[in-house]
């Protein structure tokens, strides 16, 4: 999720300012009558998603994508994401580690080999011609 919230486009005519707007405060005590009421001021106030073209499966329930909408503005040049190194605590699983080949990322970093759904060597190995988990000298 995070690198597809990198990818995406943010809309046209919002700032910095205004991406890092305060965090609302929802009431934790709230009846479903109240939740209704409030959702449907919030969305008499948006008013209709113009990239939902077919409405009818969420009549009573809401759909919220996320990093899908597609701006003129890019956040991140691909070409910086092709120079990146990824570190991250878990090795990523296979549909992840699908992901950040195909975006071409140089090299990634894991510090707990992911011996159910592992996509860089634990399980599946994503990148042939990497080193196996299991192969690697340990790292002080």
């Amino acid at each position: 999720m995070a690198v597809s919230a990198l990818l995406s486009y943010r809309p046209v005519g919002v700032t910095s300012d205004d991406a890092a707007a305060e965090p609302r405060h929802v009431p934790t005590e709230m009846s479903a009558a109240e939740r209704e009421q409030r959702d449907r001021e919030k969305d008499a106030e948006l008013g209709p998603d113009p990239s939902l073209k077919d409405t009818s499966y969420v009549k009573n329930g809401h759909l919220y994508p996320y990093g899908q909408k597609q701006h003129p503005d890019p956040r991140v040049p691909r070409s910086i994401i092709r120079e990146s190194v990824l570190y991250v605590t878990v090795e990523p699983c296979v549909m992840c580690a699908g992901l950040l080949r195909q975006l071409g990322i140089r090299k990634v970093y894991f510090g707990a080999v992911n011996d159910k759904f592992g996509g860089a060597g634990g399980v599946f190995s994503i990148h042939l011609n990497s080193i196996r988990p299991q192969d690697r000298p340990y790292i002080k």
